[in-house]
């Protein structure tokens, strides 16, 4: 029979085994034993390896193309511009209050600008941005005016980047991007 039925019954698992034969070099030559076919099926291929790294492949792939965190981030508007300053409650003719904020902002959020602000019975004053800082959402600034006067504006971002509303001292005020 050249050892086709030639072989003896493992007692582990009742599988016949062939040693010295034909069968045993082509079995030899297919890898692991038959009982490794039901494993080897669920793990795609002789070990778990390549499944494991088409796996890997695949999310780095996917987080890679989605940006950090697996998350695109949204852009962040920058502060730099001209911004008008209204005054909820106040009309914005010659008496009420008015401002011109021109705001440059660096790569690290720190603020810098000029401008000019009136309050009402208050002479136009020119000002400079003394310190400032852009955290998205918030903007703090410390405008020292010409007269040594400094006035302190908080505020957040709008999400559309187009008004930053806030308190100018104690007042509330909008900043609007021109």
């Amino acid at each position: 029979m050249h050892g086709r039925t030639a072989g003896r019954l493992d007692p582990r698992d009742g599988k016949r085994r062939y040693e010295g034969s034909f069968m045993a070099a082509r079995a030899a030559a297919r890898g692991p034993s038959e009982q490794c076919r039901g494993h080897r099926a669920l793990v795609g291929g002789r070990t778990g390896q390549p499944r494991v790294r088409r796996v890997l492949v695949c999310l780095i792939a996917l987080l890679s193309a989605c940006g950090r965190n697996g998350l695109s981030e949204p852009e962040v508007p920058a502060v730099t511009g001209t911004w008008t300053l209204e005054v909820p409650g106040f009309d914005a003719g010659p008496d009420g209050p008015s401002g011109t904020f021109i705001l440059k902002e660096s790569s690290t959020g720190q603020l810098t600008g000029s401008g000019s602000h009136k309050f009402p019975d208050e002479p136009l004053r020119a000002f400079t941005v003394a310190r400032g800082t852009h955290t998205h959402p918030d903007v703090y600034l410390l405008i020292s005016s010409s007269d040594q006067r400094s006035i302190e504006f908080l505020g957040r971002m709008t999400p559309g980047g187009d008004e930053i509303e806030g308190v100018l001292g104690l007042i509330p005020a909008v900043l609007v991007r021109r």
